[in-house]
């Protein structure tokens, strides 16, 4: 089962994480609200973007570019809630900046 368990404004861009189940175990993904993938994002993020859409799955129209932690196996559990939540205040951070 998919949750969000955050959501909150950073600079002017909301952020979500999503824990979502992998069989016993879980990931996390992050996403930014943002008009257009920046690739700098690519930089921040920890493998790159992995998502670019709307989060029409949760019920979301607006555009988000995303991560998620289950990239590599050996390192799921090494990006928490909070890794997550640290990395998508610094996009926001970062497109707030580029965009004003």
């Amino acid at each position: 089962m998919d949750i969000v368990v955050y959501t909150k404004l950073w600079y002017g861009k909301n952020i979500i994480i999503v824990k979502r189940s992998l069989g016993d175990n879980y990931y996390f993904t992050g996403y930014v609200e943002c008009d257009f993938p920046y690739l700098f994002l690519e930089e921040i993020f920890p493998c790159g973007i992995t998502f670019d859409d709307p989060l029409t799955d949760l019920g979301i129209n607006e555009h988000y570019v995303g991560f998620d932690t289950m990239w590599d196996s050996n390192k799921i559990h090494r990006y928490t809630k909070q890794k997550c939540i640290d990395i998508l205040k610094k996009a926001a951070k970062r497109l707030n900046e580029y965009e004003n």
